[in-house]
């Protein structure tokens, strides 16, 4: 492999540290990044095609290997489609199925109220199905953590501050308790997803002492073995109703952004 020849007296450049990525994965990254913000926030309308290598390469000031990355990489989004010998297309991301794009388009291309309310009602029916899994599944060493972790919170002041570490525990005991694998890694995902998040595009959906009570009653409904779903759906119902009120959640979404006063 060549070296390319540096000034004299000129350092070579670092390899950099251990774990560090090269420089010009960052630069792809940023590339990728911006170009896949532009797609998703439609500034690029599926069916045209994206400018050239030569073009990307002048506009970020990056070479050709660069920006062929970048692109390598909304290809593996499915948000492009490269041909041989052709321009590279830009596609219809809602026809994607890869969903690191959820991740993306919370980033990239924030729809506001749209977003709250599209995550939280994906939390609200993720939680439902969770728990009418885990009633069949549930040992009881997981009961009494999720008995142990409720109590733990509501001794500790039932703070809004410490709702989504609270939370971020049950609902990954919850998904350990339905012993699917797939729940178990969706959980995960999406507590990361929502903590990379500094804006938390999603709507809290009653007080945290309201929240406390809730998983109160689903873990007595579990206890006993039976009607833990048919309560939390009776509950989930009026809930959904009042979101599909634009107005409800506009509403709830403003209140959502002022600052939390505890209790």
């Amino acid at each position: 492999m060549k070296r390319s020849k540096s000034h004299a007296g000129a350092p070579l450049p670092s390899p950099g540290r251990e774990g560090e990525s090269p420089p010009s994965e960052h630069a792809a990254d940023d590339i990728f990044r911006a170009l896949a913000g532009e797609i998703l926030r439609r500034s690029i309308p599926p069916g045209t095609a994206l400018p050239s290598e030569r073009e990307l390469g002048d506009r970020f000031g990056v070479s050709r290997i660069v920006v062929r990355e970048a692109v390598h990489r909304l290809k593996e989004h499915e948000l492009v489609k490269v041909r041989q010998g052709a321009p590279t297309q830009v596609l219809d991301w809602n026809e994607a199925s890869d969903p690191r794009l959820i991740h993306l388009e919370l980033e990239l291309a924030p729809r506001g109220t749209e977003d709250a309310r599209d995550v939280t009602e994906r939390q609200l029916l993720a939680a439902l199905s969770m728990i009418a899994l885990a009633q069949q599944r549930i040992d009881s060493d997981e009961l009494d953590e999720l008995e142990r972790l409720v109590e733990e919170f509501d001794e500790s002041g039932i703070g809004e501050g410490r709702l989504d570490e609270f939370e971020h525990r049950y609902w990954s005991t919850m998904a350990a308790a339905t012993k699917n694998r797939i729940l178990i890694r969706e959980v995960q995902w999406w507590f990361n997803v929502l903590k990379a998040d500094p804006k938390k595009q999603h709507l809290r959906v009653g007080t945290a002492q309201q929240r406390s009570f809730l998983y109160r009653k689903v873990n007595e409904k579990l206890r006993e073995g039976r009607g833990a779903a048919t309560y939390y759906l009776s509950l989930l119902e009026p809930v959904l109703a009042v979101m599909s009120d634009p107005e409800s959640v506009n509403a709830n979404a403003a209140t959502a952004e002022q600052p939390s006063n505890g209790r």
